[in-house]
């Protein structure tokens, strides 16, 4: 089965609970998954593995590191995709509807000059049945772009993809979303958690 030359590239940690959707969501759409575990403590390696094993025809490299901030761990999943295509940025809590899978596709395989990049704006939902919208991120993010341009994150937190022309033929593609469950699932003791690894790491 040929899949499209795309490596979806990830960083993980405690992800159980909702990785499962992500990855399902990416099943037969790409050929590659990259991701990068920062230190899982709960089931989130064994449905990675049990993934792999179930899904054959998608190329695996599952690799733990341990955490420094977000950009260190951001480009060890980038240096895993050697020789795919297209890199996809997306985060465990997050899916893509096949609708949007049309869209992108058609852009990166059916245009004659695509894009360096590509940004994506994401959709907000408090519960992981998908029937409470917030609404729009007031953002669009990169998560698509040219392989081997040398792109690299750069930045502790909030961090972001610099190098290789990666803002300078940028497509903000409205036509496709990232799903984005975040509150669905955090508590009020889980946003402090974050809040406090995001101080640490801005020191």
């Amino acid at each position: 089965m040929i899949l499209p030359d795309i490596a979806v590239c990830m960083i993980v940690k405690d992800e159980a609970h909702c990785i499962e959707r992500c990855l399902n969501s990416l099943i037969r759409k790409v050929s590659r998954i990259c991701i990068v575990d920062t230190g899982s403590t709960d089931n989130t390696l064994g449905i990675l593995d049990y993934y792999s094993r179930a899904h054959i025809h998608t190329h695996w490299q599952i690799e733990k590191a341990s955490f420094v901030d977000f950009s260190t761990a951001r480009n060890h999943s980038i240096r895993m995709a050697v020789n795919a295509g297209w890199i996809f940025i997306i985060d465990a809590d997050e899916l893509v509807l096949p609708e949007s899978w049309v869209a992108i596709h058609e852009l990166l395989f059916s245009t004659p000059k695509p894009p360096i990049s590509v940004a994506l704006p994401r959709h907000q939902w408090t519960d992981m049945e998908m029937t409470h919208y917030i609404g729009p991120y007031p953002d669009h993010h990169i998560r698509i772009w040219q392989n081997g341009r040398g792109v690299q994150y750069q930045g502790k937190v909030h961090e972001q993809p610099c190098g290789g022309q990666v803002w300078d033929n940028l497509v903000y593609l409205d036509t496709a979303h990232i799903e984005h469950f975040n509150r669905a699932y955090r508590s009020g003791d889980g946003w402090a958690k974050i809040n406090q690894l995001y101080k640490q790491l801005s020191q």
